[in-house]
């Protein structure tokens, strides 16, 4: 602060100028987000963040530019939007807001499926109970660099603290439109993929920073992993998962 103000003596006068503009400009994205002008909040959002914020004011200026983006694209861009938002953003202020429209969302969907039949494209695809194959351990992830990197970096300090002796591949693929699959490979069998599982899922370290609302974790077998990955079928893959991985309450 001295120094820039020895060299520029309006430097004062220019800095209380520019926090004025920041402080109008939020005033009109919070304005347009209260009077639902989803497209003007969305537009001044992006123009905002392009800017450069302070941490916390970027936390708000993301939150209406991901809730607007979704009012603009639909129900499952909102959702994404607001998953997103929360990985990136674990200890935000408005991380319970994001939830709650979250919910809201899926409430709204259940009544869908209430009224509408399931696809029956679903009835065609099986998955086989392999103990003995070869395994991974998935996680399904917001289609998102900045998440995917996020977790792969924590999956790989996790390799390293408790598996430093291993050569575990990480890999991601796209899995749907939205969402990616992070991959751990591989275990010779279910009880090496089991303990795995159990002490990821157990390490508060590591799975305690994983919004629990915005990622799913699996063990597949590498057969079933083909079929999920060609059918989509990941409703259908976590009844399976539940019924002959964690039947006993843990896998």
């Amino acid at each position: 602060e001295y120094a820039q103000l020895i060299k520029n003596p309006n430097y004062i006068s220019n800095k209380e100028n520019q926090i004025n503009q920041t402080e109008q400009l939020y005033e009109s994205i919070y304005n347009a987000y209260i009077y639902n002008d989803f497209q003007q909040c969305y537009q001044s959002s992006q123009k905002m963040i392009n800017a450069g914020l302070s941490d916390k004011l970027l936390q708000k200026v993301e939150f209406f530019k991901a809730v607007c983006g979704g009012k603009l694209k639909g129900l499952d861009s909102l959702e994404m939007n607001l998953k997103k938002y929360i990985a990136l953003y674990p200890k935000s202020e408005l991380k319970d807001k994001a939830n709650e429209i979250i919910l809201s969302i899926n409430k709204i969907r259940t009544q869908k499926l209430d009224t509408v039949s399931q696809p029956e494209a679903s009835a065609s695809v099986s998955f086989t109970f392999e103990p003995n194959a070869m395994h991974y351990f998935i996680v399904i992830s917001p289609d998102d660099p900045k998440v995917i990197n996020i977790i792969k970096n924590k999956i790989d300090a996790f390799n390293q603290s408790y598996y430093s002796n291993e050569q575990f591949s990480i890999t991601s693929i796209l899995f749907a439109p939205s969402k990616q699959t992070v991959m751990v490979k591989s275990f010779g069998n279910i009880e090496k993929a089991k303990q795995y599982y159990n002490l990821f899922t157990n390490d508060e370290e590591t799975f305690n920073n994983f919004p629990k609302d915005v990622f799913e974790f699996y063990l597949i077998s590498d057969e079933n992993y083909k079929t999920l990955i060609q059918a989509k079928a990941i409703e259908l893959y976590k009844q399976f998962f539940e019924k002959h991985y964690k039947a006993n309450g843990k896998s």
